[in-house]
């Protein structure tokens, strides 16, 4: 994560001031992980200050840092979007595996809310910053809405067109779960899809973020609704031969 996030963007910048000093634009796109977790009873906004729980989110957040530095020399816009789906997306794919089994686990006895976005509203919104006048030396969330888990959950399994079962998880099943996949992925030789850092991020109550920023500055307007595209979603995965 520090060599690709924090040193990669970095090594960008400097390559640009270098050989490209008049260059329009440079696009950081970041990650929600980069602010954190946000408060229950309010949206994130660019202005809070960033707490990353995982070194993730650390090295996004390092990215942005690396990126600040360069405001002076470079337009620099940063996008931060939340968790993205759509067609190619790997990590909803897992959820879906396990929906298609007829079984739906919920994190936890209290509602998780979180905000999601479509990849082409992900697409559209970084294009925007990019061509937007005002963007340079602005951070920006690009958001497609807010939902929970119970009720996204609900869409996925009505997508995939089966009943579930819902189980609701304890915490400490799923830290015993990430701790387990770390003990055992040197013998697959690839890092776990779940580790205890995953984990942590998963925990959490809230994942919403505000974006009327980029809705006020960009003209950003999300396109793909959330039911229209978790069955777009799904119809690709099927024609791949992925579900």
């Amino acid at each position: 994560y520090d060599r690709v996030n924090r040193q990669g963007t970095g090594n960008l910048l400097e390559a640009c001031t270098e050989h490209s000093p008049d260059l329009k634009k440079f696009v950081l796109i970041s990650s929600q992980a980069a602010a954190g977790p946000g408060a229950e009873d309010r949206l994130s906004r660019e202005t809070d200050p960033c707490r990353p729980v995982s070194d993730y989110g650390q090295s996004k957040l390092m990215a942005e840092q690396a990126a600040a530095g360069f405001i002076d020399r470079l337009p620099v816009a940063i996008v931060r979007p939340p968790a993205i789906y759509g067609p190619r997306d790997r990590d909803f794919l897992i959820y879906f595996r396990i929906l298609k089994k007829h079984l739906r686990p919920l994190l936890g006895f209290q509602e998780r809310r979180l905000s999601i976005c479509h990849v082409g509203d992900a697409v559209s919104g970084t294009i925007l910053a990019g061509e937007s006048e005002r963007s340079a030396g602005q951070t920006y969330f690009i958001s497609g809405g807010e939902t929970t888990w119970d009720e996204l959950t609900r869409i996925m399994a009505g997508a995939l067109g089966v009943r579930t079962l819902k189980l609701r998880v304890p915490l400490f099943a799923l830290h015993a779960l990430a701790a387990l996949n770390e003990v055992f992925a040197p013998l697959f030789r690839e890092a776990p899809a779940l580790d205890r850092r995953k984990a942590r991020e998963m925990a959490q109550q809230c994942w919403t973020c505000d974006w009327s920023k980029a809705a006020a500055e960009l003209g950003y307007r999300p396109s793909v609704g959330l039911e229209e595209g978790v069955r777009e979603t799904v119809q690709w995965y099927r024609q791949q031969g992925w579900l």
